[in-house]
């Protein structure tokens, strides 16, 4: 499946997968260039697919047995995080409806599993990985410049130069759970929400209820602490690593796991943690977006209720945005001794933007290791190198005669239970 980049560009985006493996079920090609829509008049794209292994037999346990595959690049200029996050959302709503699996008869929804790389134009832990991770981004009182984590960061800006509404324009259609937005002419008395439901869904996003008859519920992820190679928990919050249990990869009777390129321990120093404050402050800003927002269109208390906002009004209002794939990255990012992993090589200095992030699933019960975790676990993966190695290789950094881009690649393997 390929994609061509917009306008005159001749580069894109594509995934292949063997025919004799895997069954095309659904596929998306995304155009981030929608003239129509602030902020989406790039030429970037994107491609989703959702795969079905073959052959699985009658004897399968799982139902839940596709995987889910796209991949991407973000636009790369360093200072414009506020286009990054709205293709990046863009992308998440096209994955939402291609990964989405219905549950009859409990009015909920879970995902097939996911893989979602790309070059992100954007540096470990930034406030875009963040999201990735984190499942969340509250950007108020921030400047888009510093989403990225390319550009000179700074703590502080002006009133006038910082975040205080959503910056994802309305036109493009999408919730701040990164989900499409039904519009009321496209609903019926099946699929539309229970008033409850709409307002569990916008409580969410804010202490007050409000009227919104599109927006889907949905859920946070606990944030968890990553530990550093010398046994220092870092600030960054990522989302909890379910990929399994290792027994499930051994031979019965096994009890040791490993795989070549792969840090085992890895999956050890993932460590759940409260979310609480991180909800709290969640709460808290959507409140005060929503009180701003009253005071500049003049809404007295006792004259008018909150209430009467509009479901726009709400949506410009909350400067969150949100997913619910409970995705990890498959690289940590650095090496023992806070050595960098590095993905590409600029203008003689050398950065990870490049990323293979990967969504278990639904957590199912293994007969096998009798533990339950999402139908994928990742196997192993490439080693990277550092920037010391890249320059070691002939002094010239990237492209060189050993490696024909600026880019490096991205490995690794997964076992699919189906």
């Amino acid at each position: 499946m390929y994609k061509k980049r917009s306008g005159d560009k001749t580069d894109g985006c594509a995934t292949f997968f063997k025919e004799s493996r895997f069954t095309l079920v659904k596929s998306k090609l995304v155009s981030f260039n929608k003239p129509e829509v602030k902020l989406m008049d790039r030429d970037n794209v994107a491609v989703v697919v959702l795969l079905k292994p073959r052959n699985t037999g009658s004897s399968s346990r799982h139902t839940n047995n596709m995987v889910c595959v796209s991949n991407t690049h973000l636009l790369f200029n360093k200072k414009r995080g506020d286009i990054k996050l709205a293709q990046l959302s863009c992308l998440f709503s096209e994955i939402e409806e291609i990964a989405k699996i219905l549950l009859p008869g409990k009015g909920g929804s879970s995902y097939h599993p996911i893989i979602c790389c790309g070059d992100f134009n954007s540096t470990p832990f930034s406030p875009i990985y963040s999201f990735v991770v984190q499942g969340f981004l509250d950007y108020m009182g921030m400047r888009y410049d510093n989403f990225s984590g390319q550009s000179h960061f700074r703590n502080s800006y002006p009133p006038k130069f910082v975040l205080t509404s959503n910056l994802i324009p309305w036109e493009l259609g999408i919730t701040t759970y990164c989900v499409k937005r039904i519009e009321p002419a496209e609903t019926n008395g099946n699929s539309c929400q229970s008033n409850a439901e709409r307002r569990s869904s916008l409580q969410a996003s804010g202490s007050r209820t409000l009227p919104v008859s599109s927006f889907r519920d949905g859920s946070f992820h606990g944030a968890v602490q990553i530990e550093t190679s010398e046994g220092n928990p870092s600030n960054c919050r990522i989302a909890e690593n379910h990929v399994g249990n290792s027994e499930c990869l051994k031979p019965s009777g096994s009890c040791t796991f490993s795989s070549t390129g792969y840090n085992s321990e890895q999956s050890k120093e993932f460590h759940s943690a409260q979310s609480s404050s991180s909800l709290s402050r969640i709460d808290a800003t959507c409140t005060q977006s929503l009180n701003s927002m009253e005071h500049e269109e003049g809404i007295q208390t006792g004259k008018h209720s909150v209430t009467d906002m509009t479901e726009k009004d709400a949506y410009n209002a909350c400067t969150i945005q949100r997913h619910k794939f409970n995705f990890f990255s498959v690289y940590r990012h650095y090496f023992k001794g806070r050595i960098p992993e590095v993905t590409t090589f600029h203008d003689q200095s050398s950065t990870t933007v490049d990323y293979i992030f990967v969504s278990p699933g639904q957590k199912q019960y293994c007969r096998r290791c009798r533990n339950n975790h999402g139908p994928l676990q990742l196997t192993g993966n490439l080693n990277l190198l550092s920037e010391t190695d890249v320059w070691c290789l002939d002094g010239q950094g990237l492209p060189n005669k050993y490696l024909s881009s600026d880019h490096l690649s991205l490995v690794a393997s997964f076992l699919l239970h189906v």
